[in-house]
């Protein structure tokens, strides 16, 4: 956003300076520059290319054109010397203009503006005041009033910065004093009136030089900031999806970021399904810290990891010391069965190989079978892409029935990959569930046997979700030929409303404020040049003029209203050329020509000055023609020659003016679309983190997802000392598999899943994991809190009613058992790809134990959960209970809350 304080103001932003040089608060001095020099050119070479070299090509050439055509002029006012002056004009000025124009036209070096700029602005000087003292007195003050004028002009014109603006009124000074000197033309009075006139007009041309400075480069900051917060935006939205795809496999982030609430369940007709058991990993467990277990485990599935990205294979999770792959989904390819016993294989020796090097006892048991599976995404918050159905937990036991160091496989597997790989049958073994089964056990690879392509080719992945890139039309909008506006009447109101906040305003107060003061301090050139009358002008100058200037000055300090603004400048203008061509009628006529050419200047700096539109600046010129006829008829000053000349001039430097106002109107609509332009990439893009972001954040607790963007391939396993974990089991569920059809069977767990995400939110507990139709959620991580087990009570017992109101309303014969426990844990990410936040140690393994040994409807916790939550809860005891691998421990069951009925 803009800076509300003002543009000459400390801005505290962080531009790193192509040198390279340490960023910092970024000043603006009182030359209008920047105070850091590397920031300096890193802007004028910036500004140059963005709008000085396209406004000088333009505004240079229409200058020198209508200087040199202003031959016309020479003859109507001083056709006496207007041989000598066309000599000067063309001779001695047409030359330099030419080479200027050149010059302008085929420059591309920013440093050599200033100069030739300044060459210009004192050839059309030198050029002006030499034909002033070939002329007669009233020819002579018309041209030094030219020339008096054009060093306001000429930071506007010829874009000159502050330095070379002072050193052009300075060096202006001196050609006049030369020329006037060596003419001896001009009376004392009216040489030192002119003096200080150009000394006046010279310091206002070099704080309009400032201020036009200090507003090119408060755009650049600007211009600046909103390319910063478009990197920074596209930075965390990089680093937020590079985080997101490697939770969740690029189709499914993708359908998810478009419709966050969508529940996924594809059914595939053939994949292949690897789960894999690290043995000897208990003993392990009891020799090392729960930091350093994790760590050890963290090794071991990043192996696996690298193995699934090179093949091509979908990681589906972890499971304590337990990885899931899977083949053909969610993206469907030929040869899977055969990619991930190639996978096998290489786990099988990864293990080995690390075994060895630590000296560790410890080994894998992998099971693998085929067949057809529904995948998806199904729960509301913290959820990953799970496979579900038959052959999941058939792959399941063959992991489990399978032997140490082996890879065992089912017939069907068998049956796909015999060609690639050599099997030594195991023969029928009988498996949970199933029956005998038909087993053989992957020994290696079949030598020179070639496997599909396909099995083991994978595809270039993207960095990032293609469709998360942000398209904004970027075409021009139509703009009006003659007026510069845009076409559409909406748009054209947005920018006028843009514009007049960005900039007209903050100019416009300094520019009418400055002409108001200049105007009334110049009673004393009154006093000089028209003593005769100088009363009477101070009546127009202070009586009529000030009243009107004042109001104006006010105008523009507490006007916020767009469309008051042309109006009021016109008739600021007005005011100006009305006054100043009122004492001009009144004076003689020395004093006639020089506020008459006056009037004639103003018309080129009344859009400068006042910002006026085309429109506006058309009508301004040709009212004030009509006012000087009205005034100079009035009062038959002027010879008719001269009166031809006045109107020639008005009517010609009116059109400068209106091609000024145009091509000021053009650049700055041209400026206005691409401001537009930007805010709205910034917003897509900023859209799209957001959704990328809120994605994330269902999959990963925001503390840790913050510190995997910074360090993505960081192991994080951090020591809860005080958690509660819960586990739960959906009783009956392996019955209602049977009869429902699986995509309807997923969309029922998530039914449950999404209540239990809910419940799990409204307490503030995060959720692990699913594991088929487990759900797993732990309270004090990964920011600790005092009530964690009491949340998790509460949770259970919503939990608990949740599933009996579903199974009333469907009349499905299901049931919860919960089990909860509270004691210390390791949490963090571990692996490579596709991970999420989990928790490791005893407490996880006792939670599991209270769950599997519980209940069916009932909540059973450990002795240390009973002690933390029986002054809010009532339990009742169950009595000690064998626990598996642990013994005998003393359970509870969680009936409600206290006061409450059981």
């Amino acid at each position: 956003m803009a800076p509300t304080r003002p543009p000459t103001s400390t801005w505290q932003l962080s531009l790193g300076p192509p040198s390279g040089a340490p960023p910092g608060p970024v000043e603006i001095g009182a030359f209008g520059t920047f105070g850091d020099p590397a920031v300096e050119r890193a802007f004028e070479q910036d500004h140059f290319a963005l709008s000085v070299r396209r406004s000088t090509r333009v505004s240079v050439p229409l200058s020198i054109a209508a200087f040199l055509a202003f031959g016309i002029h020479d003859l109507l006012v001083i056709p006496a010397a207007h041989r000598a002056a066309w000599l000067v004009r063309y001779g001695f000025f047409g030359p330099i203009g030419l080479l200027v124009v050149a010059f302008v036209l085929t420059n591309r070096r920013w440093e050599r503006h200033q100069p030739a700029m300044l060459v210009l602005g004192l050839s059309i000087n030198t050029a002006v005041v030499w034909i002033a003292t070939l002329s007669d007195l009233g020819g002579y003050l018309v041209y030094t009033s030219q020339a008096i004028v054009f060093l306001t002009l000429g930071p506007l014109i010829a874009r000159l910065n502050v330095r070379t603006q002072a050193l052009y009124t300075a060096l202006s000074v001196l050609v006049y004093l030369a020329f006037d000197l060596a003419a001896g033309h001009a009376p004392h009075t009216v040489r030192f009136s002119i003096i200080v006139t150009l000394l006046t007009l010279g310091v206002i041309g070099t704080l309009t030089a400032r201020q036009v400075g200090v507003q090119a480069r408060t755009a650049y900051l600007q211009r600046q900031v909103i390319k910063a917060q478009m990197e920074a935006i596209e930075a965390e939205r990089s680093r937020s999806e590079r985080l997101l795809l490697n939770v969740l496999p690029r189709p499914i982030a993708s359908r998810l970021r478009r419709d966050p609430g969508a529940t996924i369940a594809e059914a595939f007709d053939d994949a292949t399904v690897l789960f894999s058991d690290i043995v000897g990993f208990t003993e392990l467990s009891a020799r090392l810290t729960p930091e350093e277990l994790v760590r050890r485990l963290d090794e071991v599935f990043s192996r696996f990891d690298d193995i699934a990205d090179d093949l091509g294979l979908e990681k589906i999770k972890t499971i304590g010391d337990a990885y899931m792959v899977a083949g053909g989904i969610p993206a469907r390819r030929d040869g899977h069965a055969a990619a991930v016993c190639e996978m096998a294989l290489r786990m099988r020796d990864a293990v080995t190989e690390m075994a060895a090097r630590d000296h560790e006892p410890i080994d894998v048991r992998i099971g693998v079978h085929s067949g057809p599976v529904v995948a998806g995404v199904i729960g509301k918050r913290k959820f990953i892409y799970d496979v579900w159905g038959d052959t999941v937990n058939t792959a399941s036991r063959m992991e489990s029935h399978g032997i140490p160091g082996a890879v065992q496989v089912s017939e069907r597997v068998f049956e796909a990959t015999r060609h690639v790989f050599a099997y030594e049958p195991r023969g029928a073994i009988a498996v949970k569930g199933k029956g005998e089964m038909k087993t053989y056990v992957l020994t290696g690879r079949v030598p020179d046997a070639i496997a599909p392509a396909s099995a083991l080719a994978t595809a270039p992945v993207p960095a990032l979700l293609d469709e998360a890139v942000p398209t904004v039309d970027v075409a021009e909008p139509a703009i009006d030929r003659v007026f510069g506006t845009f076409v559409d009447p909406d748009l054209e109101r947005e920018h006028q409303r843009d514009s007049f906040a960005l900039g007209v305003r903050s100019f416009t107060r300094f520019g009418v404020t400055l002409a108001v003061v200049a105007f009334l301090s110049y009673g004393i050139h009154d006093r000089w040049v028209v003593p005769e009358v100088h009363e009477a002008a101070w009546v127009i100058r202070y009586g009529f003029f000030a009243p009107i200037g004042l109001l104006m000055v006010a105008f523009a300090f507490v006007n916020d209203r767009v469309e008051r603004h042309q109006p009021a400048m016109l008739i600021f203008g007005m005011a100006v050329n009305v006054a100043v061509l009122w004492i001009g009628a009144i004076s003689p006529p020395v004093g006639f020509y020089i506020y008459t050419s006056f009037a004639i200047i103003f018309l080129t700096l009344g859009p400068l000055i006042a910002r006026m539109s085309v429109r506006t600046q058309i009508a301004y010129t040709l009212l004030t023609t009509a006012a000087y006829l009205a005034l100079d008829v009035g009062l038959a000053h002027a010879a008719v020659t001269a009166r031809v000349s006045h109107v020639l001039d008005l009517l010609t430097l009116g059109a400068i003016g209106a091609l000024a106002a145009r091509q000021n109107e053009i650049h700055a609509r041209s400026a206005f679309h691409k401001r537009r332009v930007i805010r709205a990439q910034i917003a897509a893009l900023d859209a799209e983190r957001a959704r990328s972001e809120s994605l994330l954040l269902n999959v990963l607790p925001r503390p840790i997802a913050e510190r995997l963007k910074d360090a993505p391939d960081v192991t994080i396993a951090d020591l809860h000392p005080a958690t509660t974990v819960l586990f739960s089991d959906i009783v009956g569920f392996t019955e209602l598999s049977q009869r429902l059809a699986p995509d309807e069977l997923v969309k029922r767990l998530d039914e449950v899943f999404s209540g239990f995400d809910e419940i799990a939110d409204g307490f503030g507990l995060e959720k692990i994991k699913t594991i088929g139709d487990a759900y797993m959620v732990a309270g004090g991580v990964p920011e600790a809190r005092e009530d964690h087990a009491e949340a998790m009570c509460e949770m259970a017992l919503r939990m608990r009613d949740l599933v009996r109101d579903l199974a009333a309303r469907s009349e499905a014969p299901i049931s919860v058992r919960i089990g909860i426990h509270t004691g210390p844990v390791v949490g963090g990410v571990i692996g490579k790809k596709k991970f999420i936040y989990d928790v490791w140690g005893d407490t996880v393994n006792i939670a599991s134990r209270m769950e599997s040994h519980g209940l069916p409807g009932a909540i059973q916790v450990s002795e240390t959960t009973y002690d933390a939550v029986k002054a809010r809860f009532t339990l009742e005891p169950r009595g000690p209970i064998q626990v598996k691998g642990k013994g005998e421990m003393h359970a509870y069951l969680l009936v409600g809350r206290q006061g409450e009925g059981g």
